[in-house]
């Protein structure tokens, strides 16, 4: 090669390089601005992100969490899907009053409807973690027409597995090793020892792992694991014959390594609500962990692609009224009307005229077919 071609290679590797690097910051840009703030509904704030147009996603974080955990995820629908993150009631940066509740998992699923009220969100796509995809399974029960599909990354049902075949030594550790030091810690006002506790037991070396900040949020957000912990009906969960009502698509992601009892769970909740794609994410043990937010991602991508788009997804929308218990029944004030005996009527009259019986057989028109009684005269009177 002369020295006038190898400069001209030269010189065209430095443009290639140089488009290419201008290719990546400019797809970079195009992302859609968000919108991020709070709102206040049902009576407490809620702290959340929008993003992009066209049909809603709204991704639900799991226990100790809060909105950015999906900050890796979106960037994949915004260009496609209007995108909402948003953290729990308990979950930072949000500050609410603690309350405790019979069903803390009710609670965070009522929230959602509120939100896409305010938001006039007719319908939606709920994408879960942990016990963020409990929360839109619940959703998908308790709120069917406002639902058009679950993707569930390890759902955290795990009162389940006091049922699941061979899984009940797993909600005994569960409770000897989480449950219970951590509800100690927590009435004790001891936040560090009982988020090490839970955490510990359900993603084991995570705390090893995470960030500074990340762990400083979590801590922050202690109030969502107090909220589960101390639940006057118990451990959150949902219903069995809840679950079997969900007949929408559904996804159910699960890690290759991921303890049985995880693995277990998302099968039967993929097998009872219709038998929908169950994706797992190779060599690792958690879907949720860095190096599978790809694998993750291109399962939910591949599965929304499936789905018909809705008919008024960029209608406008009103917003959804809550749907009031049915009224006692009442005592009909009127009898009941008869249907009206539907005749032949003659041609050239409306439908509803009036129509005049037909003349009996051997009785002449404008007769009566009843034959008429002479009176009886009365007695001349003495």
């Amino acid at each position: 090669m002369n020295t006038h071609s190898y400069r001209f290679v030269c010189a065209l590797v430095s443009v290639v390089t140089s488009l290419l690097v201008c290719a990546s910051h400019v797809s970079a840009a195009i992302l859609p601005a968000a919108e991020e703030g709070s709102v206040h509904v049902n009576h407490i704030d809620l702290h959340y992100r929008v993003q992009g147009a066209g049909e809603t996603i709204i991704f639900i974080h799991g226990m100790l969490s809060n909105y950015q955990v999906w900050d890796n995820y979106t960037p994949a629908f915004v260009n496609k899907y209007q995108v909402i993150t948003y953290s729990r009631r308990n979950n930072w940066p949000n500050v609410n009053k603690f309350l405790i509740t019979r069903d803390p998992l009710a609670v965070d699923r009522d929230d959602i409807y509120w939100l896409m009220r305010h938001r006039k969100i007719l319908k939606a796509h709920l994408v879960g973690e942990g016990y963020g995809a409990a929360v839109a399974l619940a959703f998908a029960a308790r709120y069917p027409t406002m639902t058009s599909s679950v993707s569930l990354i390890e759902p955290a049902l795990l009162r389940w597995l006091v049922d699941e075949p061979g899984q009940n030594v797993a909600w005994q550790q569960f409770v000897d090793s989480a449950y219970v030091p951590a509800k100690r810690d927590i009435l004790a006002a001891s936040i560090e020892p009982a988020v090490k506790a839970y955490v510990e037991n359900v993603q084991p070396g995570d705390l090893q792992t995470m960030a500074p900040a990340d762990l400083s949020a979590m801590y922050r957000s202690v109030n969502d694991l107090r909220a589960a912990l101390l639940a006057t009906g118990g451990y959150p969960s949902i219903d069995r014959l809840d679950v079997r009502k969900v007949r929408i698509p559904v996804l159910v992601v699960i890690a290759e390594k991921a303890p049985a009892s995880f693995d277990a769970i998302g099968r039967e909740v993929a097998t009872i609500t219709g038998g929908g794609p169950v994706d797992v994410v190779k060599g690792v043990n958690r879907a949720m962990s860095p190096a599978s937010v790809k694998d993750v991602e291109a399962s939910i991508v591949s599965f929304l692609g499936s789905i018909p788009p809705a008919v008024d997804a960029t209608a406008p929308v009103v917003p959804v009224v809550k749907p009031m218990p049915p009224a006692a029944p009442t005592k009909p004030t009127t009898p009941p009307v008869t249907a009206k005996p539907t005749v032949a009527t003659p041609a050239g009259k409306p439908v509803d005229a009036p129509v005049a019986p037909a003349t009996p057989t051997g009785v002449k028109p404008g007769t009566s077919a009843v034959p008429v009684v002479p009176p009886v005269p009365s007695a001349p009177a003495k």
